[in-house]
């Protein structure tokens, strides 16, 4: 099940990693994608129980997936629909879905740090512990995430604009990751029950 949605990832992964490599495209933030993805991958099937408790965290954390879908189809420059009207409805539910993914992913990273911790915590708060090795790297993975996702925010967001500029521009941004952190946080309830 969902290792295999991993498996596909993967494969997708490599393909785009090598279209970006020939097409000299790949930057830093392309080699720190697609780097950390693998290293989490190659963890998990070097550890049984790590795949058993972070394999949904990395599905999830292809969430961004979905509002660049919206890009491709409608917002890019040679996009999929290059009708005005289809273009504008992608625009509109781009921002607001990149914003809700971010803050859904970035809430679900310390989430999974915080148990780590937990864990190690009850477990004696042993050195070397897997529980603390796990939360080390959890929050390594993160700063690599929380900072790649600075990166494309502000490159999606130099193409598509703001939603408007001053309080009500930000009122909306803050809306939005909280409303993704909040889902982030209802699904760990969920999942934890």
């Amino acid at each position: 099940g969902t290792m295999v949605a991993l498996y596909v990832e993967v494969f997708l992964l490599i393909w785009r990693w090598v279209n970006e490599l020939v097409h000299g495209e790949c930057d830093l933030s392309g080699w720190l994608h697609h780097g950390a993805l693998l290293t989490a991958v190659i963890l998990l099937e070097m550890h049984e129980e790590w795949k058993h408790q972070y394999c949904n965290l990395m599905v999830i954390m292809q969430i961004l997936h979905y509002p660049t879908a919206l890009w491709y189809l409608g917002v890019r420059a040679y996009c999929v629909m290059p009708s005005p009207p289809a273009r504008s409805v992608c625009v509109q539910l781009f921002r607001p879905s990149w914003w809700i993914c971010v803050g859904f992913r970035a809430t679900s990273m310390i989430l999974s740090v915080h148990s780590a911790l937990l864990r190690w915590n009850k477990g004696g708060m042993i050195i070397l512990d897997v529980e603390l090795t796990a939360a080390v790297l959890l929050a390594t993975l993160f700063a690599v995430f929380l900072w790649l996702d600075m990166q494309w925010t502000k490159w999606f967001i130099r193409r598509v604009g703001k939603v408007c500029d001053g309080p009500l521009g930000d009122a909306f941004v803050f809306l939005c990751v909280v409303t993704g952190a909040s889902f982030a946080k209802s699904l760990q309830i969920v999942v934890s029950t």
